[in-house]
């Protein structure tokens, strides 16, 4: 894989909270924007935006199976204390 698009997908992964641009990170790994976009697509079969659309997604549903197990004990244990 190349060095860039590897310092990228490091950016997206750091930055996703901020939600970075692709212009933002073309700059960071120094190229242009439609250079970083041509060998981003190249290199993962998608692009930037895309890409980090999918971990956005990825982290989302990560988060939902790891917090939804306390929210479903927390409902029964309030519905249980709600009935006499």
């Amino acid at each position: 894989m190349d060095v860039r698009v590897s310092q990228a997908i490091k950016l997206m992964a750091d930055l996703q909270a901020s939600g970075p641009s692709v212009a933002e990170l073309a700059e960071l790994v120094g190229l242009s924007t439609s250079r970083f976009e041509h060998l981003f697509r190249e290199e993962m079969s998608c692009s930037p935006k895309e890409y980090l659309r999918q971990q956005m997604l990825k982290r989302a549903t990560e988060l939902l199976q790891t917090t939804m197990p306390y929210q479903r004990r927390s409902a029964r244990m309030a519905s249980r204390k709600a009935t006499p």
